[in-house]
């Protein structure tokens, strides 16, 4: 099954500012537009296989998710990563906030400096990582495979969040 995926983030916008000098009001244009395709393949600036989800969680809940043989792709096969080159969540809740780490026991460490990091996910936030490296983030079974998300209950409400990863098997 070949793959070709894009990740991709833009800004767009127009910032004024009123000038007490001569009444008039300056404006500037903004436009940054980033992307990271992927074209089929195992080597850099490529990947074969991508999961993509839409899952919820319970107040306070938590889940770990296993990179390495518990995730299924759209046409229902496991998916086995060996690396990771593209992470993209995006917290639905508009009330509490998703915590984002490597799982407390054989966590992926991918792009995070130690077992301890986290990111913090706001209500409506959203994260998008990138490595198109040939090897990407490794991902190693039964000892760096699991991560894990928490519910920061803010509100009791189940929260919903949407996540792709995009790698290698």
């Amino acid at each position: 099954m070949p793959l070709t995926a894009t990740l991709s983030a833009s800004l767009s916008g127009t910032f004024s500012k009123a000038e007490t000098f001569n009444d008039k009001n300056i404006e500037h244009s903004l436009a940054l537009s980033i992307a990271q395709a992927f074209a089929n393949g195992t080597g850099a600036n490529q990947a074969n296989q991508i999961y993509v989800g839409e899952r919820t969680l319970a107040d306070e809940a938590q889940e770990n998710l296993d990179l390495s043989g518990s995730l299924a792709d759209q046409f229902g096969s496991t998916i086995v990563f060996t690396g990771i080159k593209g992470i993209l969540i995006q917290n639905q809740s508009a009330l509490s906030s998703l915590l984002f780490e490597p799982g407390s026991t054989n966590g992926f460490l991918g792009p995070f400096a130690d077992a301890s990091d986290q990111v913090i996910i706001p209500p409506g936030g959203v994260v998008l990582m990138t490595n198109a490296s040939a090897a990407g983030w490794p991902v190693t079974a039964s000892t760096g495979d699991l991560l894990s998300f928490t519910h920061n209950s803010e509100e009791t409400a189940d929260l919903e969040y949407k996540i792709a990863l995009i790698g290698i098997v």
